[in-house]
């Protein structure tokens, strides 16, 4: 394992939590620099997806046998998925109600309605990463096909598919699969041929990562600066213009690729940690989440609080997850994901 993606695990973990908790701060940003740091905030998510490619060509592709990889992230993260998913879809289909609008209850039964919950990761809406995961992971074929690819063919095709979802962007409020599959998958390859060419990349950007940085908070400032916060999303055939996040995202995965790689043989104990159990805590912050949310709970306007809120989910989820893996031991990872 790369000691600086190990790193890089647990910086878009926090940026995920991060993210996701940050309505709950109730933080009124009004400035173009609050709205700028915010858009630094969100769509960590795209961080995890390439850094999932890279992994997939580090660790995998040399070794890889289609049926052991597949039944390996089903154990780690289908399994968990299920623990963590399974009473917030059973709750909501059992008080006859549905946190979006895609399913008329009147016609289905209660039963077809949490696997409808369960199948699509709508039980809780972060959760819908899980099947747009899985399916990249059943279509790992074409990404070993992708890998055998000439570097002109690799590059031409990333391009076009950046193009694209530039355009086409996520899917309203992830819930198509297909869509967010369409929208991540050349952050994906994009990890995959980082992974392939890491030593000429590291190398040419040594010592110009903060150009890399100035790029990303460019593209930040812009979208803010256009009146646009977060993520984009829309219907596919819509037109929302460019999607400044996916590549303000990109250029943020490549830089932390490059910066952290001066820290390759120096050891952060607190950041191995949170990257040892980043799936626990995205399993856990989500659910976490649902029960402030459904509390009504929210912060009173303040950067230092939310930053507070944001480290104790981390830290909490972190030390759960050590204490779950000490009972139950290798078998902790069919739990939660550790």
């Amino acid at each position: 394992m790369i000691k600086s993606l190990e790193y890089f695990r647990a910086i878009a973990i926090v940026l995920i939590v991060a993210g996701h908790f940050f309505y709950i701060a109730n933080i009124e940003s009004v400035s173009l620099l609050e709205l700028t740091i915010q858009n630094l905030i969100f769509g960590g998510t795209t961080l995890f997806v390439f850094i999932s490619g890279f992994l997939f060509h580090h660790v995998f592709y040399t070794r890889f046998k289609y049926k052991e990889f597949v039944t390996k992230k089903v154990k780690v993260i289908v399994l968990p998925y299920l623990v963590f998913s399974m009473i917030p879809a059973i709750y909501y289909s059992l008080k006859n109600i549905t946190p979006d609008l895609y399913f008329d209850i009147s016609v289905l039964n209660y039963a077809y309605l949490v696997a409808k919950y369960l199948i699509t990761g709508t039980a809780l809406q972060i959760y819908w990463y899980i099947p747009f995961i899985m399916l990249t992971f059943l279509l790992s074929p074409l990404h070993i096909r992708f890998i055998k690819l000439s570097t002109k063919t690799k590059l031409v095709l990333i391009i076009s598919l950046i193009i694209t979802a530039s355009f086409l962007q996520r899917s309203i409020d992830n819930y198509n699969i297909f869509h967010n599959f369409l929208y991540f998958t050349p952050i994906y390859l994009i990890g995959i041929t980082s992974s392939i060419h890491k030593n000429k990349i590291y190398l040419l950007f040594k010592g110009k990562e903060y150009l890399l940085f100035a790029v990303v908070v460019i593209f930040a400032f812009l979208q803010a600066y256009i009146g646009k916060v977060g993520s984009y999303h829309k219907l596919v055939f819509q037109y929302n213009g460019v999607d400044l996040m996916l590549l303000q995202k990109l250029a943020l995965s490549i830089f932390f690729m490059v910066w952290l790689h001066r820290y390759e043989d120096t050891k952060f104990r607190l950041l191995e940690i949170i990257a040892a159990t980043s799936f626990t805590i995205y399993f856990m912050h989500a659910f976490l989440l649902w029960i402030i949310t459904s509390l009504g709970f929210k912060l009173n306007n303040s950067w230092m609080a939310y930053v507070f809120l944001v480290s104790i989910v981390i830290l909490f989820c972190s030390m759960a997850a050590l204490a779950i893996k000490k009972i139950f031991k290798k078998h902790s990872r069919y739990i939660i994901g550790f």
